[in-house]
């Protein structure tokens, strides 16, 4: 019994497909591997939502974070840093983070530890078990804390999630933005241990220089107040070349500016939510699946013209691919990963080939045999 020629395209586009699919998961595996050979951390894997950040980045529009400011201490000595920390608690923040560590004593501790004290709502940080570092005169009594790890193991890693619960000395720590959101809200936040995407993309914060908040004295400006009241305020260094990391947007981000941007994130529910893998490879079998199929139809309709029309077609798909994926990141924070979709539309073309040259070969070597 002849099987007609529309069941054998529809088999011949069945084929190709699958073995799309595995080419394509061998070349995703194998670039895997590298990067992870690489690097003993995952942040150097290659990602398809740093391109998607990267457009977003780029955008016209840019939000100025209204719930959210930096105070940078940069050069100040610890009498300095007191002072900023007495004014911008006199002022009423919501919340206050300091990311600094004091590991050794000084003459000027005890405004320091008294500005501390005296700042009800501030989180002072701490690293995990793995790096454990601290203030030598941590803990204080009654006072939060937070941890300022970031989600890799080097500067040159690009930092593109968060952990919001680290293990330090047996007990469960928040990290530092989780603190003071929770400070923000006060309400318990469950984000878990597992790493969570930070929200970069169109979003700047105000950053204050410790000297336009206090005057030559150390006293507050009172003109400051709307610039910190009601927000929360994180206090610590930007100009401080070992704490900058790669992020998806910037080669060079301070700690601090991280720090607020997954504050922000939690703040504003801006988590991304990522498609499975699962139904990533569902969409990309499907649609490699049709657009064979129709390379087929057309290709017997039109012979190469038809081939053409399909190639043609393929590039379309491509930047219509590209397009749909920027805008449900952008738009809806929904990352559905075409990369794969991309990668096997051109494996199962090439899949295709194989397949139809090989079976020529095969009918060739059978005729010279008769």
């Amino acid at each position: 019994m002849k099987i007609s020629q529309s069941l054998k395209n529809w088999l011949y586009a069945l084929a190709a497909t699958v073995l799309g699919l595995v080419f394509s998961r061998i070349v995703i595996s194998g670039l895997t591997s590298i990067a992870a050979f690489s690097s003993a951390d995952d942040s150097t894997e290659i990602n398809f939502t740093d391109i998607y950040d990267k457009v977003a980045d780029r955008s016209s529009v840019r939000t100025l974070s209204d719930d959210v400011v930096i105070v940078s201490v940069d050069s100040c000595n610890r009498e300095q840093i007191a002072a900023t920390i007495d004014a911008i608690s006199f002022f009423e923040p919501s919340a206050v983070g300091l990311d600094l560590f004091f590991v050794y004593p000084s003459g000027m501790d005890g405004a320091l530890i008294e500005a501390i004290e005296g700042c009800d709502n501030i989180v002072l940080p701490v690293t995990d078990g793995e790096n454990p570092v601290k203030s030598y005169f941590y803990p204080i009594s009654g006072k939060s804390y937070g941890c300022v790890n970031m989600a890799s193991s080097a500067s040159y890693d690009i930092v593109r999630d968060y952990i919001p619960l680290f293990e330090v000395d047996s007990l469960k720590v928040p990290c530092m933005a989780l603190a003071l959101a929770q400070k923000m809200t006060g309400k318990k936040i469950d984000k878990g241990f597992l790493q969570q995407k930070i929200w970069y993309p169109a979003v700047d914060f105000e950053i204050i220089d410790y000297k336009e908040l206090i005057d030559n004295e150390g006293f507050p400006l009172l003109e400051a107040r709307d610039r910190i009241e009601g927000k929360a305020v994180l206090v610590g260094v930007v100009d401080d070349k070992s704490d900058v990391h790669r992020t998806p947007v910037k080669d060079e981000m301070p700690g601090i500016e991280i720090h607020a941007h997954i504050l922000d994130t939690i703040l504003h529910n801006k988590g991304v939510k990522e498609a499975s893998m699962l139904l990533n490879i569902v969409v990309a079998f499907l649609c490699s699946l049709l657009f064979l199929r129709l390379h087929l139809f057309f290709k017997d309709w039109l012979d190469d013209v038809g081939e053409m029309i399909m190639r043609i077609f393929l590039f379309i798909l491509i930047y219509i691919f590209l397009i749909t994926g920027a805008n449900l990141y952008i738009k809806s924070h929904c990352f559905v990963d075409f990369s794969t979709t991309l990668l096997m539309l051109g494996f199962s073309l090439t899949a295709l080939s194989i397949i139809k040259g090989s079976l020529f070969l095969i009918s060739m070597i059978k005729e010279k045999k008769k």
